[in-house]
């Protein structure tokens, strides 16, 4: 994959006071926070509990708020290449097991 330029975040300002900011956990969230703080010039560190960052379960589902920042930090290609749109949905009773709702998607 070729290499890209990052879009400028915030219109390519940064911080006029600069922060040393700690964030707990580097999950999708927690890393989200530190690259944009980082990016707009804060001093970020980052305390994970897990011995090791790796994979865990069979996947994430990624919502289209979290695509559109995934996309905002240039990741756009590699998050179509790595891509698994569904066939449908199926919601469950956690009583009975039964379906509740079903839709397939196109």
């Amino acid at each position: 994959m070729a290499s890209t330029a990052l879009p400028p975040l915030y219109g390519g300002r940064t911080a006029e006071h600069k922060l040393d900011i700690i964030i707990v956990g580097c999950g999708l969230g927690g890393l989200a926070a530190a690259y944009s703080l980082g990016r707009a010039g804060h001093n970020i560190t980052i305390i994970e509990g897990a011995p090791a960052i790796g994979e865990v379960g069979a996947g994430i589902q990624v919502s289209p708020n979290v695509s559109r920042v995934l996309i905002s930090f240039g990741l756009a290609d590699r998050l179509h290449a790595a891509a698994v749109e569904p066939l449908g949905i199926v919601f469950r009773s956690c009583m009975s097991l039964s379906n509740v709702i079903a839709t397939r998607c196109s």
